[in-house]
Order: C-alpha cells, then sequence, then structure tokens
C-alpha cells in the first residue's frame, strides 16, 4: 500500500475545488453497475480507504469528531458539518461486505461492514482505523507481558491495565493509548476492547522473537485452570490445576521453571499439573488465587499464568 500521505495527495488533488465537496457523489458513481463491467476490485475501495484515513488523523478533536477531520484532509483547514451525502456511504460499505463474502467466498479475507459506538454513518470508517495493521501485530506481545490468557473471557478492565502497560506505550499508537488511558467516549472505549478482545481470541498463545544475534526464539502461553475434586464423604474439597493451550500441546509435554509438568489430556488440555521432582499433583491453594501468578520457564520460553480473581464460581 502506498505511503499514507502520498495516497491522500493523489485523492486530493484529483478533486478539483469544487467538487472537494463532491467526493462523496463521486465515490457512489463509481458503485452503478461495476460488477457489469468485469473489473477485478471494487472501484470505490479508494474512496473507502481515504474515509478510514481521515479518522485515523491526530489532533485536538474529540475521539468521534469525525467530519472535522475528513473536512481537515480534504481542504486543508478546520469545518464542522457533514460532508454532502456521506450518509449515503454505507452504500459502499455493504457493497463491499457482499464483494468480499458472497464474490470473493472469503478467499481474501472476512470483512463485515458493521458501524461502531452507534454512529450510523461515521461508525463505518472508525470501526476501520480503531486498530492498525502494526497495532495488531505487537498486540501479542503485550498480550504476553501481561499475561493474558487467548482462552479466557478477560473482563474490560483487564484488558485496558494491559494496554496501560509501559510496553504498550511504546507499540501503539498515541491516540490508541489516550484511549486505553482516558475514556473520553464510552462507545469507542467499548468497540476498541472489543477489537482486542477479538485478538486476543484469535492468538495462539505463542509469541516469536528476534534477538540481536538474528536467531529467533519461540515463547509459548498456556492457561492455568483451578479445579475442585469434591469429596462428600470425607467432607473436604481438594484443589488442582491444569493448563489450557490455544495451540497444539508439545508431544513431550510441559516442564515449566524446572518445577512443574504438564502431560496432554486431549483437547488441548492438560491432566492435573504434578510436582516434577516427586510427580505429586500440585496443590492449588500453594497458589494467590486473588492476585494471580505468572510462571515462567526461562529456558524453552513457556509461560503459565492465572489470572486474580476476587470471586471463582465453579461448575
Amino acid at each position: 500500500m502506498p505511503d499514507a500521505g502520498v495516497f491522500r495527495i493523489a485523492v486530493v488533488e484529483s478533486l478539483t475545488a469544487p467538487s472537494k465537496e463532491d467526493i462523496c457523489r463521486r465515490a457512489l458513481g463509481t458503485l452503478e453497475n461495476w460488477r457489469i463491467k468485469n473489473l477485478q476490485f471494487p472501484p470505490y475501495i479508494g474512496y473507502l480507504s481515504f474515509f478510514v484515513l481521515a479518522a485515523d488523523i491526530d489532533g485536538n478533536y474529540a475521539p468521534h469528531a469525525y467530519y472535522p477531520r475528513l473536512w481537515k484532509l480534504l481542504t486543508g483547514k478546520h469545518r464542522d458539518g457533514q460532508v454532502p451525502l456521506f450518509d449515503r456511504m454505507r452504500q459502499l460499505w455493504e457493497d463491499l461486505e457482499r464483494w468480499a463474502m458472497d464474490d470473493q467466498q472469503g478467499e481474501l479475507g472476512i470483512f463485515q461492514a458493521r458501524p461502531i459506538g452507534g454512529y450510523v454513518h461515521v461508525g463505518y470508517p472508525i470501526a476501520q482505523s480503531l486498530l492498525v495493521e502494526q497495532e495488531r501485530r505487537d498486540l501479542p506481545q503485550i498480550f504476553y507481558n501481561a499475561g493474558l490468557d487467548p482462552t479466557t473471557n478477560h473482563p474490560l478492565d483487564e484488558l485496558a491495565r494491559a494496554l496501560r502497560q509501559p510496553i504498550a506505550r511504546h507499540r501503539l499508537r498515541a491516540k490508541t493509548v489516550r484511549l486505553a488511558e482516558n475514556p473520553q467516549d464510552d462507545s469507542l472505549y467499548k468497540a476498541m476492547f472489543e477489537a482486542v478482545a477479538g485478538e486476543l481470541e484469535a492468538w495462539d498463545g505463542t509469541l516469536t522473537e528476534t534477538a540481536t544475534t538474528l536467531t529467533r526464539t519461540r515463547s509459548t502461553l498456556a492457561g492455568l485452570r483451578i479445579c475442585i475434586d469434591l469429596d462428600r464423604i470425607a467432607g473436604i474439597a481438594n484443589a488442582y490445576v491444569r493448563c489450557k493451550l490455544n495451540c497444539e500441546f508439545p508431544e513431550d509435554g510441559l516442564i515449566i521453571a524446572g518445577e512443574f509438568e504438564a502431560r496432554e489430556a486431549g483437547n488441548r488440555w492438560s491432566l492435573p499439573i504434578k510436582n516434577s521432582t516427586d510427580g505429586k499433583i500440585v496443590d492449588a491453594s500453594s497458589f494467590d488465587w486473588r492476585k494471580g501468578e505468572i510462571i515462567k520457564s526461562k529456558s524453552r520460553g513457556w509461560q503459565m499464568t492465572l489470572p486474580g480473581r476476587e470471586v471463582r464460581i465453579f461448575t
């Protein structure tokens, strides 16, 4: 994809001064009968990309203030009010979904035209700019540092804390960090973390890093689960731990920190974790259930994490 600055200049310079306000009309014109012309790609993709570029403009704007950003991109000047016919741009977004999902059968990727934050018109381009590609690539490192288990549904405030880590300031855009630290717009705040949660769920828990020696090291995160074995006759409950991976379980099992041993039980779950020295099942009461635990193995890059919780419900 061309540099954003070059792309912006190419689009703006293609419009004469009077037609800058007609950008949406011209975009709509490309929608008509484009399939009959046997074009390889929808001809309006450039316009939609331009609208997404506008949503990402930084500056002294409210998070939801989209139109002033678009006017700034078009004319270089601040201006309020809707760009004419922008309310009809949803037709292009919906057609793009039809092309991606029906015409292409999802072969080029999954795309859904969904506005976010209750913003019927501007919600489409804003949704595409919540997380840029570079941020999506960097999120696994942030997840790993925060010990976020991809097999667990983490509450929003836990995801927010992860994006407030020092590492996030170096990996994410200033716009994203500001929204995570100071949610001025509740709808955008929730929408962004829904996108973050989706990235976490899709993450397989592995992390590949490049060292200064150009050797590549691989780290993997496993989520710990507390299990209860209730002995009704004796009137006691024994607690033990298992782990679950979001990737294939190693054939030789896991040895974490030289102390814990986990063998596969099936479906990416482990058997009860044992002490690697004496073979006894590890007592879950030795872990801090409230603050949580992170156990790392530096030699093989494995990490097991138990999220801290004030309340736990066992089923």
